[in-house]
């Protein structure tokens, strides 16, 4: 028996030879008709966010006026390669469609709609011997007849409208089955229209997506980047339904891709580098700047086994990657991940995806170059106070080469003193420890360390500074004072930072104070108490600033000194806003400018 939608005269013959099956009367294919027009004249012109359900409405429309049982809209999935109901009605009290993936249950008819032929099944009886596994599908949800109409949405066939009838045995005539092809061109072509309005929405949604984590990434100051970076990857991750998302960089050596940033639903999983060991094929594709795209893990060809092994022990299904490359030179990459199931990733998503890691990149490299300006920043203060480091590693130094002379002398003496002698060791070891503290703090001025957040006493380290500075303020001839707020909060800080910026504020005033020729140079380094927390002010004597610059201290590469850089200050006040506080700058009544440093207190 012929099961393709057939000839008119077929299927007369067809109702002819089968009297038991049903015939839609002509009254029913009159009514039809009119449901027809209704739906064409509706469809043509329905807005996309209204097709879904007008379409559930249509089905059971159809279904009662030509008396059938069940109607079903199935498509296939292109991100998983599955095939399913999306739109479903069936008279009440009867069995419904079958879920899920239904091409393991219906193999030989989606094989025929895959082709454009169709399937049209009056009795289960005309089915083939090969289509053996759709018979027992079709007996488990009672189904006696059947037909599939090809699907065609946006020029290529996308699904089935399939109707099906479970009381009785049901004829499908060439004139009916004309016209349910016109209801599935109906169907795909509000569908189509309904897609397209998706992806554009999409792509405007995907457009603002990129735009806010752009503008997120843009005004953040040192610390503030990484945080920002894994919400954007979050953000990405539920814009497209993923599991994990993550950024990676390219190794000094180009000994592999290490993850920098990752967002995880699963967080208790730590990525590997990405190597010529770990995976060599997606490392060599990245590396000649080509994205990898792998829609299913288990698929992957026997070149790739490794990465097959490595990706499903971290329970991937799918992954995408792409290259992030300056000038032609790969820098990093992009990566996207499911593990909830299996995805397509088509080609237009790849240029939308680097788009993202580039602008994540940029963000990356722009902190990494202000961690740089911030530690040569400081090393550049530093090297002014060479004199100061000195006399901070003298001092303890020449306690020990005394206390050490001195118990060499005692050792000659008959009998030795040994409780003086007990004395001398002792304060040998002090300063010895003295002098290691100096260079422990002198390293992590130099050294340059990521951020590390810690409690702070600001007292104690206005003090530690000022030890450092005594000397080199000597020679420039400034009397220091400070004013120290006995109950000062303790702040949440890195400590290193936080010392820098006192360093530049002191070492400028200093440096204004060469201005006061023949005048006393007076400096304080004052503290105290707010409602939000502390407030350190240095102030001093000397000029104070013109008030037509005075709003431009701040500005990056702008300075009152000849030959200055103008970015010491910009620094210090970046800092203080990457620790929630905050920089200002005022002359004072009786001459010389404050700089006071905000900074909340401890939660």
């Amino acid at each position: 028996m012929n099961t393709s939608l057939p000839a008119e005269s077929a299927v007369s013959i067809q109702a002819r030879r089968m009297p038991s099956v049903a015939m839609p009367s002509l009254q029913d294919l009159l009514r039809f008709e009119r449901v027809l027009a209704d739906l064409s004249a509706q469809f043509i012109t329905l807005a996309p966010d209204r097709v879904e359900g007008e379409i559930e409405v249509a089905l059971r429309a159809i279904v009662e006026v030509l008396d059938l049982d069940r109607c079903t809209i199935s498509r296939f999935r292109a991100d998983d390669g599955t095939y399913g109901h999306s739109y479903s009605w069936v008279r009440p009290g009867l069995s419904p469609a079958s879920v899920g993936d239904l091409t393991q249950k219906y193999p030989w008819v989606i094989a025929r709609i895959l082709s454009g032929d169709g399937v049209v099944v009056s009795s289960l009886d005309e089915l083939p011997a090969e289509a053996h596994v759709d018979r027992a599908s079709f007996q488990r949800t009672c189904v006696r007849s059947h037909v599939s109409v090809p699907l065609n949405v946006g020029g290529h066939v996308d699904g089935a409208l399939s109707f099906a009838t479970i009381r009785h045995e049901h004829a499908w005539p060439a004139d009916l089955l004309v016209r349910l092809r016109l209801v599935a061109e109906i169907f795909g072509n509000a569908l189509a229209r309904k897609g397209t309005q998706e992806k554009l929405e999409e792509l405007l949604g995907f457009e603002r997506l990129l735009a806010d984590i752009a503008a997120t990434l843009v005004p953040l100051t040192t610390g503030a980047v990484d945080d920002a970076i894994v919400l954007g990857l979050k953000r990405l991750a539920a814009f497209f339904d993923l599991d994990r998302t993550t950024l990676w960089a390219l190794e000094f050596d180009d000994a592999g891709l290490r993850p920098t940033h990752c967002w995880s639903a699963d967080a208790t999983r730590e990525l590997p580098n990405l190597n010529a060991v770990t995976m060599p094929w997606m490392f060599a594709t990245i590396r000649a700047n080509e994205h990898v795209r792998i829609g299913r893990v288990d698929a992957l060809p026997i070149e790739a086994e490794t990465e097959k092994v490595t990706l499903m022990a971290l329970g991937t299904r799918s992954v995408l990657m792409v290259p992030l490359s300056v000038g032609g030179a790969v820098i990093g990459a992009l990566s996207l991940a499911t593990i909830r199931r299996v995805r397509d990733w088509p080609q237009e998503f790849v240029p939308r995806i680097r788009l993202v890691g580039e602008v994540l990149a940029a963000a990356v490299r722009a902190e990494h170059d202000r961690a740089a300006l911030t530690h040569m920043t400081r090393v550049s203060v530093l090297g002014q106070l060479s004199a100061s480091i000195a006399h901070q590693l003298n001092q303890p130094l020449t306690a020990i080469l005394t206390n050490a002379e001195t118990a060499q002398r005692m050792l000659a003496r008959d009998p030795v003193d040994m409780t003086e002698l007990r004395d001398i060791c002792d304060d040998i070891v002090s300063e010895n420890h003295r002098a290691a503290e100096v260079i422990v703090r002198l390293r992590a001025l130099f050294k340059r360390n990521e951020l590390r957040v810690q409690r702070v006493g600001l007292n104690e380290l206005i003090r530690e500074t000022i030890d450092l500075l005594r000397t080199e303020l000597v020679l420039q001839q400034v009397k220091l004072t400070t004013a120290l707020a006995p109950a000062l909060p303790d702040v949440n800080g890195d400590r290193v930072q936080l010392q820098q910026v006192l360093l530049n504020l002191i070492v400028n005033a200093a440096e204004a104070l060469n201005a006061n020729v023949g005048k006393q140079r007076l400096l304080c380094v004052h503290t105290e108490a707010t409602d939000a927390g502390a407030r350190v002010c240095v102030i001093d004597n000397g000029p104070g600033i013109d008030e037509g610059k005075l709003k431009h201290v701040f500005d990056p590469f702008w300075s009152t000194k000849p030959g200055g850089m103008g970015i010491g200050l910009a620094i210090c006040r970046s800092i203080l806003v990457a620790h929630g506080g905050g920089l200002t700058a005022a002359n004072n009544v009786g001459g010389g400018a404050s700089f006071c440093a905000m900074l909340p207190a401890r939660s």
